[in-house]
């Protein structure tokens, strides 16, 4: 973000207006005829009225927002060549792959949470004792 902050900032922002405007859409599909849903689906269109308006939202745009990219998601930008690659790498490393892993349930990823799972199965006078464990397993990272 902070290679080219200006356009970065920008991209990012314009990249939230289309998955907000996809997410309206998507639920309206849903349940656009539903009574409901009405008031709220009010208070989104005025929400994407003045969102449109602070970012400059083209007609273009508004529509179709497709033609706005999305942002790219951490692992993209680790692979994009800018200065703060090395950076990057290193939340990539230190913090996002692991966070990926267990969001995703990717073998690594479940293993480190299905501790929490499996502990029901074990005997009851450990249970509490192999909870707390790996509770402080799981969260030491993060800090």
């Amino acid at each position: 973000m902070t290679d080219d902050f200006e356009k970065r900032s920008m991209a990012y922002e314009l990249s939230s207006y289309r998955q907000a405007r996809e997410l309206f859409e998507k639920f309206h599909a849903r349940y656009g005829q539903d009574p409901k849903w009405q008031s709220h689906f009010q208070e989104l269109r005025e929400w994407l009225g003045t969102i449109e308006k602070y970012l400059g939202i083209t007609p273009e745009q508004k529509a179709n927002p497709a033609i706005i990219p999305y942002w790219y998601a951490p692992y993209r930008l680790m692979n994009t060549a800018t200065k703060s690659r090395p950076f990057m790498q290193f939340l990539e490393k230190w913090l996002y792959g692991e966070t990926s892993a267990q969001a995703h349930l990717n073998p690594s990823g479940l293993f480190s949470m299905g501790a929490f799972l499996i502990s029901e199965f074990g005997p009851e006078n450990e249970r509490a004792t192999v909870k707390v464990r790996n509770l402080e397993r799981f969260t030491f990272p993060a800090f």
